[in-house]
């Protein structure tokens, strides 16, 4: 067996690219409430391009999956997926009317879409040596540590004159930069991935992962995106633009280091970590939208559920799937998940026109209705083992 320094070297390969990407699109991310809202559009715009961001980009996936299947597909979708995601972000410094902007958000989307299963498919086989929990919650670490990075850079180049322009060219270069690293990783772990066989699997992928989709997806309706909560600060006049783009990146670094811890009691207690960021993710829709609290302390407790939640359900994938067929799983996982965070988003944008209050109980409701699927999860593996 090799050593175990050198079992996370392709998952830290896999973590700077990610790290450097992530710079583009979770700066342009931070701001997408407050700039849409800026550029003339509603609550419920907001929310509905949120979603529909969502929509697009998991149910594109379903096909990325297949495809990343294939010999060499994981590389290849992997680099088109980050060049268009990362392409939008410069093109949105010059986006002078909401629907524009709303486009160019769909398009980074996209590329996420395109990429994400296939990035999935190549961590998978990365961390099958030291742990799929810690290699999963390591590459979110390191992801998260660049969705730091992008915020605070547009909150330190913020100015009324300019706005956002500056700050959106800037961070497109650190994630040009890791498209130069993808190419470099991609020589030097070039059967990263690479199926047992020829064809892929066919098979059928079991009552276990499709339990798993369910929890995850009764999750991702119950998540509100950070596009609605940036728009109920700036609305309750909480937070200045900057201030949002500061508490969206302390919020990615909770969820980093969240993922990464959650990621070691996965491999402790399996499925049943998915309970504490239930548990988290309740509590933080409660203080975000129901109960008069510092921001600061809604969006810590509402990025460490989900930042847990994104890390730990992705981690199980592998385990309840042939490794041939990792790549539709991942796929078919992402499409169940978008569709309901789609959902999720438009309920959530037409309760907030209503009440921002009623916000926090459909969330709380969501998260709680996944705790006995989890639960059910758990115990069908158990006596499976």
């Amino acid at each position: 067996m090799a050593p175990v320094s050198s079992g996370w070297r392709p998952v830290i390969w896999l973590g700077c690219v990610a790290l450097l990407t992530a710079i583009a699109g979770e700066a342009a991310r931070s701001i997408s409430g407050p700039l849409l809202k800026q550029l003339g559009a509603s609550a419920v715009a907001v929310s509905v391009v949120a979603g529909a961001g969502e929509l697009l980009g998991y149910t594109l996936r379903l096909g990325a999956g297949f495809l990343a299947d294939r010999r060499g597909g994981a590389w290849r979708l992997l680099l088109a997926g980050s060049v268009l995601g990362i392409s939008a972000v410069p093109l949105l410094a010059v986006a002078a009317e909401w629907r524009l902007a709303a486009g160019l958000y769909l398009m980074e989307r996209i590329g996420r879409a395109v990429r994400t299963p296939a990035r999935d498919v190549l961590l998978a086989s990365a961390s099958d040596q030291i742990g799929h929990g810690p290699g999963f919650g390591l590459h979110r670490l390191l992801d998260q540590t660049g969705a730091v990075i992008g915020p605070l850079i547009i909150a330190a180049l913020f100015t009324p004159a300019s706005g956002y322009r500056n700050a959106l060219l800037v961070v497109f270069v650190p994630s040009a930069i890791g498209i130069a690293v993808l190419l470099r990783a991609r020589h030097i772990y070039p059967d990263l991935g690479k199926p047992l066989t020829e064809t892929p699997s066919k098979g059928s992928l079991g009552a276990r992962f499709w339990m798993l989709c369910a929890a995850a997806g009764l999750l991702a309706a119950g998540t509100a995106d950070f596009a609605l909560i940036s728009f109920h600060l700036a609305k309750q006049a909480n937070e200045g633009l900057s201030g949002i783009a500061l508490l969206y990146a302390m919020a990615m670094a909770v969820e980093g280091v969240a993922a990464m811890v959650l990621g070691f009691v996965l491999e402790r207690v399996g499925a049943l970590a998915l309970l504490f960021t239930i548990a988290m993710s309740s509590v933080g829709g409660v203080l975000l939208f129901a109960v008069p609290v510092l921001p600061v302390v809604g969006v810590a407790v509402w990025s460490a559920g989900m930042g847990g939640q994104y890390a730990l359900l992705r981690a199980l994938v592998p385990g309840r799937v042939p490794a041939g067929a990792r790549g539709a799983a991942f796929g078919w996982f992402n499409t169940v998940f978008g569709v309901c965070w789609f959902a999720g988003s438009v309920a959530m944008g037409l309760l907030y026109s209503v009440d921002a209050r009623w916000v926090a109980w459909f969330a709380v409701a969501a998260q709680l209705a996944a705790a006995p699927v989890v639960l059910w999860g758990w115990r069908a593996g158990r006596v499976r083992s």
